[in-house]
């Protein structure tokens, strides 16, 4: 049975690796998959497969790593986990503007003391939703503490994190259409 996956890059175009989206699209079809599409130049890749997200996860993984001789790692959910995974997140910093509230998809769950592991970062705030991490960063990220690699580094976890508007765009163009609550808030 074929399923859409969405493959999330780490760190791509954003002072790493440059993976231009076409060579991107281009690598995917060479994997056999098909419905290629990207969006933005961040890493995010839909695609469609009989294979697993741990297939696709490895395979793309290990063609990035031969293109570009550094390591890209990959994490991969499904449209129906994306979107029930801003079910979960909007409740919990409904009193955030939307454009401060992050996701950082893990590669494995750390646990249920994650939160507890990854610790305090105030005035950023989190909360662990198994398999994500809800982020909300009050003042922007620009100068945080609680960056991608620590939140690897104190969970020993491969993370990546995508806001909640880039989010909605992938569920988009899955075909997918996610349920705002906050469209009348000033953003």
């Amino acid at each position: 049975m074929t399923t859409t996956h969405v493959a999330l890059l780490r760190a791509i175009n954003v002072g790493g690796v440059t993976v231009p989206m076409e060579h991107l699209r281009d690598l995917a079809f060479e994997l056999g998959w098909t419905d290629v599409i990207t969006y933005l130049a961040t890493g995010n890749l839909l695609l469609s497969t009989t294979q697993t997200a741990t297939a696709v996860a490895e395979r793309l993984s290990a063609a990035l790593r031969a293109e570009y001789a550094r390591e890209v790692p990959v994490v991969v959910r499904t449209p129906a986990q994306l979107l029930a995974t801003l079910d979960r997140v909007r409740p919990v910093f409904a009193h955030a503007e939307p454009r401060r509230v992050q996701v950082a998809f893990l590669d494995r769950d750390p646990g249920p003391d994650a939160d507890e592991l990854l610790g305090a970062f105030a005035p950023d705030e989190h909360r662990y939703l198994g398999g994500e991490l809800a982020l909300h960063y009050p003042n922007g990220q620009a100068r945080t503490k609680m960056t991608t690699s620590a939140i690897e580094r104190r969970l020993g976890v491969v993370a990546t994190v995508r806001g909640v508007a880039t989010i909605e765009g992938i569920l988009v163009r899955s075909g997918v259409t996610p349920v705002r609550d906050d469209l009348d808030r000033d953003s």
